[in-house]
């Protein structure tokens, strides 16, 4: 092996691994799970790269303090692995849906799975059957040592399953070029994986991150960066080829007035609220855009009247558990209307979810239901 090749190799894919956290922590949302995620697969990568470097570095020298340090750097490696591949798949889901209690029960096997490998990887400290440190403290990996890459490709390739079926059931382009970051991190992979001695994987993996960093920079122009919602720009040019069946219009009713009593903080934090609630109950294949200030437009896949109601009762039901459980001073609530789209008449269909929505708003309006906007009352 060649040990100046690795020190070098390594260290590229730790630069890369704090260029990019330093990069993306500019345009970062508060505790948005999104970044959150993208920092902890930046920091794995970073760490396993060192700890790789260190592997190479003590491996085979005769003393106690570089036995220690073979065992410490080859098990974290180990855990690394599958911890990276599974939180990919939760990034990947969640800048997908956007919807984080998605990922507790649609991931929970993966859960399980990594639990399993990590109590395997714990257990080789005293059963030795992934790898062992020999007498001389040269590392040897074992062939049951394989089972853990293989954890690995599995959860790396449910992402790429995760991201064929957002695009067939929403039918529409999504910037998320998956294959820049997993073309270096499969290469790198496989010729490790295949010849002892190659450090390839983790510096190959800091480079698709880079990548598919910089690749997914386009999509910030059609992300609304309050509510992390797609906005109008995007919702423009969804309709252009968009293979959906309708939509709903939803108007934030006494949004003023939470702005005016309770500060423009508590108005931003209402927009999310609502932005999160949609994203929550939203049916499968649809597309929730924040169009114009208070105003948010659901795109759903279906044209009969029962699902979209269905649609609507389900927006209605969880804007009134919020309203009950969140300890808000303010409340939520929501005037909407929706309307079929045939694909034919992008401003007709707008103009008909505009209508009915205020139709709805002004009937409420006259039954006493909506009282004066200067009132919201907790």
């Amino acid at each position: 092996m060649n040990i100046q090749s690795i020190v070098i190799t390594n260290c590229i894919g730790m630069f890369l691994a704090l260029a990019v956290l330093n990069i993306s922590s500019m345009d970062r949302r508060g505790n948005d799970l999104d970044s959150r995620l993208l920092t902890a697969l930046l920091l794995i990568s970073f760490s396993c790269c060192l700890m790789e470097m260190i592997s190479f570095l003590v491996d085979g020298y005769p003393f106690t303090i570089c036995r220690v340090m073979v065992w410490v750097s080859n098990t974290w490696l180990f855990l690394g692995n599958p911890l990276f591949s599974m939180l990919w798949v939760l990034y990947v889901d969640y800048h997908l849906y956007r919807k984080e209690k998605r990922l507790t029960t649609v991931y929970r096997p993966h859960m399980i799975l990594l639990a399993i490998s990590w109590v395997a990887v714990l257990g080789n400290l005293f059963g030795h059957y992934l790898f062992r440190v020999d007498e001389q403290n040269a590392y040897c990996r074992l062939p049951y040592g394989y089972l853990l890459y293989a954890v690995s490709f599995l959860m790396i390739g449910n992402s790429i399953y995760v991201v064929h079926r957002y695009k067939r059931n929403h039918g529409t382009e999504i910037f998320f070029p998956i294959w820049i970051f997993l073309t270096p991190v499969l290469i790198g992979i496989v010729f490790q994986s295949m010849f002892y001695g190659l450090s390839l994987a983790w510096c190959c993996t800091s480079i698709g991150l880079a990548a598919l960093y910089m690749s997914t920079q386009t999509e910030l122009a059609y992300r609304d960066p309050l509510t992390g919602l797609y906005n109008r720009h995007f919702l423009d040019r969804v309709l252009n080829t968009w293979t959906g069946r309708s939509g709903i219009m939803m108007d934030m009713d006494y949004f003023k007035d939470i702005n005016d009593r309770f500060g423009h903080s508590a108005g931003d934090e209402a927009l999310r609220e609502t932005a999160t609630l949609l994203l929550e109950v939203s049916p499968e294949g649809s597309i929730a855009t924040r169009f114009a200030g208070d105003e948010f437009i659901l795109l759903l896949t279906t044209n009969r009247e029962e699902k979209i109601k269905e649609a609507e009762d389900r927006i209605r039901a969880a804007v009134e558990t919020f309203n009950q459980t969140s300890g808000r001073p303010y409340t939520i609530s929501l005037s909407m209307g929706h309307a079929v789209f045939d694909m034919k008449d992008k401003d007709g269909f707008m103009e008909a979810i505009d209508n009915a929505m205020y139709r709805e708003k002004q009937a409420r309006h006259a039954s006493g239901e909506l009282k004066d906007r200067r009132r919201n009352p907790r």
